[in-house]
């Protein structure tokens, strides 16, 4: 995954400040920001959301999983489609751990979201069913570090070419 990872959780802090404003904005409003939202930034927000999902893990507060899911509508599976869902597996996971009401919020993002945005999210999120082995879908690890619990890139097999060792990373 080629995301912006945050360094820390004042990061998530800001991720919900963001997603407050933006729910507080007219429909008109909202879209003219996220016609305003280049792909480094749509990175910055998937990497917000997983690190939304991280901390309703670790304070078991089912709120971050919403806030994770405002900044995925706002970011509209526009940068890579695949890194958005990828980005969906942790935020289901978290929700799952949590018993967060996805399919609420939803039910009040799609007022907010673009049209496509709200179609892949409710794609993304229609099945409540998630087992605890979906990480390696979204080829993420979850890890103990200090203590916190963090999503990491899984580790990629090392592999062999023309007889030589090559690590892909």
């Amino acid at each position: 995954m080629q995301l912006r990872w945050p360094k820390n959780d004042d990061a998530a802090q800001a991720g919900q400040l963001l997603a407050e404003s933006y729910l507080s904005l007219e429909s008109r409003q909202a879209a003219d920001l996220r016609a305003l939202i280049d792909d480094a930034m749509r990175r910055t927000l998937l990497g917000l959301a997983i690190r939304c999902a991280e901390k309703a893990l670790n304070s078991g507060d089912p709120a971050w999983v919403r806030t994770a899911l405002i900044l995925q509508a706002i970011e509209g599976f526009d940068y890579d489609y695949r890194e958005s869902l990828r980005a969906a597996v942790p935020i289901r996971y978290a929700a799952w751990k949590t018993a967060a009401p996805v399919g609420r919020w939803l039910g009040e993002l799609r007022a907010m979201a673009s049209e496509s945005a709200a179609s892949r999210l409710d794609q993304a999120y229609r099945d409540d069913s998630i087992r605890s082995d979906a990480l390696q879908l979204g080829e993420l690890v979850l890890v103990e570090q200090d203590g916190v619990l963090r999503f990491r890139p899984a580790p990629q097999p090392a592999r062999r070419r023309r007889g030589h060792e090559q690590i892909r990373s």
